[in-house]
């Protein structure tokens, strides 16, 4: 990513409320792999088409500071497949076959963002165990790239740091996105990193 397109997501993701429902109005969720229907939940197979889906409410009190999130990392694969998923609601099916590779390829990027926020109001209804945090969505530098983390918890407020988090919900999760597999922990995390999300 370029640091251009770094800055145009940095811009975007101003307001993480804002962007977290314009996200929501506009996604939908992949189907799920092969590999994976079998053992990962498909809420959309128990959607009506149109109809209207659930407000998310009830969010853990965040601070403005914190150094340190409980995290699931959205890898590439991941963030494509929700990316042409959100592409196909927003122009219908199929219709990336009239683009180029690289232009298609192009889309799918300029939506992560979107992306990303799907996947977490996605969990969020499919597992209202799990704590729902209106910052939850954060990218970060790394030496030679950038990741996106899914954020669980952080640091920012003792309602935050201690939201009960059951691990079997957590690996639940981990096979509804479609991430591949990892172990969700602690991790450490400084201003200077941050590419979308912020200390407000």
């Amino acid at each position: 990513m370029s640091p251009s397109s770094a800055s145009n997501l940095q811009s975007d993701a101003a307001s993480p409320s804002a962007t977290y429902i314009k996200a929501i109005d506009h996604a939908v969720e992949p189907e799920a792999k092969e590999s994976e229907s079998e053992s990962s939940p498909s809420p959309s197979s128990s959607e009506s088409e149109g109809e209207d889906e659930p407000d998310i409410t009830n969010f853990v009190r965040q601070g403005k500071v914190f150094d340190r999130v409980k995290a699931i990392e959205l890898d590439e694969e991941c963030l494509n497949r929700w990316g042409e998923a959100v592409y196909d609601l927003l122009h219908g099916p199929n219709t990336h076959a009239q683009l180029s590779p690289e232009r298609y390829r192009k889309e799918i990027v300029d939506r992560r963002l979107s992306a990303a926020y799907r996947m977490t109001y996605r969990t969020y209804c499919t597992f209202p165990n799990i704590p729902r945090l209106e910052r939850n969505v954060l990218l970060i530098r790394r030496p030679g790239t950038l990741v996106w983390l899914f954020v669980l918890k952080d640091n920012s407020s003792k309602e935050a740091i201690h939201a009960p988090l059951d691990p079997e919900d957590v690996e639940a999760v981990k096979k509804f996105l479609g991430v591949k597999e990892q172990k969700v922990k602690w991790r450490a995390v400084k201003r200077g990193q941050l590419v979308v999300g912020r200390w407000d």
